[in-house]
């Protein structure tokens, strides 16, 4: 919502080979949190170095792959409708904001944020565990997730059909040996490409599917400071679990304990260094919400990336 794919399993987050970090995916680690309860699946992170992370289940952070998303938004608070093949369709169509209390500096500012953390692949590759991922680390496996994107040829930018999908979704998953190198081989075996605005589309549409699943999950989401719901939709598309497998950083969350969240907020960076550039991330996020409510500052205003 992340992995790179790999030529040394080392980037799923940012990573990318080659590429400005600001343009390679991250992954999204899948990892439990440092110190607390463990997580059932993990979004994986890549190094931050330049590897594209896919949001996604547990890549090694080793690898040069993007991290992938997990496709449940936030624990699964929304629905995913499963096709046949077993894919959901996935609207590309730009949601409109999850609540009208979504402030649009949160929502909006989620897209910088991710970006030097997961990077952009408009391509499809496969990520370190052999999953076909694509955009800010977006999974697209099973075939139908990918299958109802709006994927246009390379060559003239013509829209690509159904068919023309799933048959370059099918051939590189079909090659699983592209799961151990970076993501970036594949952009030189691939016709098919998203378009910023389809990426952003993508990544927005996961955001207000999370941010339904944090509106539930945390009864007092609404008096949080903007930086510290930042804080947590970054958690969301990089913790598997989160935040029902949490419960430490929940209970902090809920009594808006910023300082106790920071700490719960930490992400296992064991075999998987991608995550690193997350958790400070993360950290500097919850300080702010910390600073915000002590100093009776306007919990609306983004103030990340700035340090309070």
């Amino acid at each position: 919502m992340e992995n790179e794919p790999n030529d040394t399993p080392a980037d799923d987050t940012l990573q990318t080979d080659e590429q400005p970090a600001d343009d390679q995916p991250v992954e999204q680690s899948d990892e439990q949190p440092a110190g607390s309860d463990q997580l059932a699946e993990q979004a994986e992170e890549q190094p931050a170095d330049d590897q594209p992370t896919e949001q996604s289940e547990e890549q090694p952070a080793d690898s040069d792959q993007p991290t992938e998303q997990s496709d449940e938004p936030a624990e699964q608070a929304s629905e995913q409708a499963e096709q046949g093949d077993g894919g959901s369709e996935q609207s590309t169509e730009q949601a409109p904001p999850a609540s009208a209390e979504t402030d649009t500096s949160i929502r909006d500012g989620f897209l910088a944020f991710s970006r030097p953390l997961e990077g952009r692949v408009p391509w499809m590759y496969l990520d370190i565990k052999g999953l076909v991922t694509t955009g800010v680390g977006n999974l697209i496996d099973p075939v139908g997730l990918a299958s109802k994107l709006p994927f246009v040829h390379k060559g003239d930018g013509s829209p690509a059909s159904e068919v023309e999908i799933r048959a370059e979704w099918q051939r590189l998953k079909d090659d699983q040996s592209l799961a151990q190198k970076r993501y970036t081989v594949c952009e030189a075996i691939t016709d098919l490409r998203l378009t910023d605005a389809s990426i952003d589309e993508l990544v927005l549409a996961k955001f207000d599917s999370n941010d339904r699943a944090l509106r539930q999950a945390f009864s007092n989401w609404n008096d949080w400071p903007a930086d510290a719901q930042l804080g947590a939709h970054s958690m969301a598309w990089a913790g598997a679990g989160f935040p029902v497998k949490w419960p430490k950083f929940r209970a902090a969350a809920e009594a808006r304990n910023w300082k106790a969240v920071a700490t719960e907020s930490n992400i296992d960076e064991t075999g998987n260094p991608g995550v690193k550039a997350r958790n400070a991330a993360n950290a500097q996020l919850f300080h702010n919400a910390e600073v915000v409510e002590s100093s009776d500052l306007d919990r609306a205003t983004l103030h990340y990336p700035k340090i309070l």
